[in-house]
Formats: C-alpha cells, sequence, structure tokens
C-alpha cells in the first residue's frame, strides 16, 4: 500500500512538473507577443504620423497651387510676369551679396 502511494505521488509530482514546464512555456509566448504587439503598435503609430505629416504637405502643396492660379486668372498674365522678374531680382541679389 505505501509502495503504490509512493508511485502516486511521484505520477502526481510529474504531473506537476510537466504543467510547470507548460506554463512556463505560454507565459514566455505571452511576453514574445507582447513585445511584438508593442512593436506593431509603434510601427502603426509612426505610419500614422507618416501619413498625417504626407497629407498635410499635399494639402499645403494644393493649397499653394489653388492661390497661384486664383493670383494669374485674377492678375492675368502681367503679375505672372512680375513675379517671375522680383524672383530673379531676389535670386541676383542674393547672388551679390554671397560673393562678397
Amino acid at each position: 500500500m505505501l509502495a503504490r502511494m509512493d508511485i502516486q505521488k511521484q505520477e502526481m509530482d510529474n504531473r506537476l512538473e510537466e504543467v510547470k514546464y507548460e506554463l512556463e512555456k505560454v507565459l514566455r509566448r505571452e511576453c514574445k507577443l507582447d513585445v511584438r504587439l508593442a512593436e506593431v503598435c509603434l510601427h502603426v503609430f509612426v505610419a500614422t504620423n507618416d501619413l498625417r505629416l504626407y497629407e498635410y504637405y499635399v494639402r499645403k502643396n494644393n493649397d499653394l497651387e489653388l492661390n497661384l492660379m486664383k493670383a494669374a486668372t485674377t492678375n492675368g498674365p502681367n503679375n505672372i510676369n512680375s513675379a517671375k522678374a522680383s524672383d530673379s531680382d531676389t535670386t541676383e541679389s542674393v547672388n551679390k551679396s554671397t560673393v562678397r
């Protein structure tokens, strides 16, 4: 009877070790998944911010193009030519100041 109880105790100890091992495996997997989830969340955050920044610059570029088109249609080609001339004057003055 005592031998039988020792065998049952040994079987229960073995089963306990198996359960502990399985628990450790599950906890390690959970930890790896938490790390992976954090990485994915970080990538999503970065991608979302990059997309917002891209949308901002596209909007600004579109606004600039619309303003240029409005100026061209409102003031005619003379305004565009004078704007180009003032740009070239500014460029020349900058070039002269950097040469000195």
